[in-house]
C-alpha cells in the first residue's frame, strides 16, 4: 500500500469522504492515512508529486515545511534550479529561483532533493524583502534540528553576496533572542 494517495487512484470526492470520515489527512495535493506519521520523507514524498520536474529543488518555505518547521506548505511551492537550465511551472504554481546549491546543502528524500535545514535558514536570513514572521517563526523551528555553526559558516561565506549582511543582522538578532532585523521598519514613540 503507498504512503500517499493522489488524485487519479481515486476521484477526488472518494479521497475527500476518507478525510472527513477521518480515515485520511491531507500531505500538500495528496492523501495519507491517519496509520501514516507525517515525516519529512512523506512530506518530501508529496512535495515529489505536486512538482515533479527532478531538476527543482524545494527551497525556503518548502523546504521548511518538508523539515516540520511549518504545518502547512506554502500556497506556491518554492523551488530553485542551477543557473543555465530552464523549467516552467505553469503561472502561478511555483517560485522559482537560479542559484547555486551545493552538494553539501542537498538532502534527498526519493526522487525529491531537498536543501538541508541549515541552507535553509541562511536562504530564508536572506530573503531581501518579505522576512516576516512566517520567514522567522520557521527559522526559529528549523533551529532545533540545524547545527548552529554550519548556518553561521554559510552565512559568513555569502556576506559579500546580496543581502548577506542582512542575513547576518537577522542569525545575530535570533541567536540573541532580540528583534534587531534592519531590513524591518519599527516605529517608536
Amino acid at each position: 500500500m503507498p504512503r500517499l494517495h493522489i488524485a487519479g487512484e481515486l476521484s477526488i470526492a472518494e479521497l475527500s469522504a476518507a478525510r472527513l470520515d477521518g480515515d485520511l489527512y491531507t500531505v500538500d495535493t495528496c492523501w495519507a492515512s491517519v496509520a501514516e506519521p507525517e515525516d519529512p520523507g512523506l512530506r518530501a514524498e508529496a512535495f515529489a508529486a505536486a512538482v515533479p520536474d527532478l531538476r527543482l529543488v524545494a527551497e525556503r518555505l518548502s523546504a521548511a515545511w518538508i523539515w516540520g518547521a511549518r504545518s502547512r506548505p506554502p500556497a506556491r511551492h518554492q523551488v530553485c534550479l542551477r543557473p543555465g537550465l530552464r523549467a516552467r511551472g505553469g503561472p502561478g504554481l511555483l517560485v522559482l529561483r537560479q542559484t547555486d546549491v551545493s552538494a553539501e546543502d542537498l538532502c534527498s528524500f526519493g526522487s525529491a532533493r531537498v536543501t538541508a535545514p541549515e541552507r535553509t535558514i541562511a536562504d530564508l536570513l536572506r530573503t531581501p524583502a518579505g522576512f516576516g514572521d512566517v520567514e522567522r517563526d520557521a527559522v526559529v523551528r528549523l533551529t532545533r534540528i540545524a547545527d548552529a555553526a554550519g548556518v553561521l559558516q554559510l552565512l559568513e561565506a555569502s556576506a559579500a553576496h546580496p543581502h548577506g549582511r542582512r542575513a547576518l543582522h537577522r542569525w545575530a538578532a535570533l541567536d540573541g533572542g532580540t528583534d534587531n532585523d534592519p531590513g524591518r521598519s519599527t516605529t517608536r514613540r
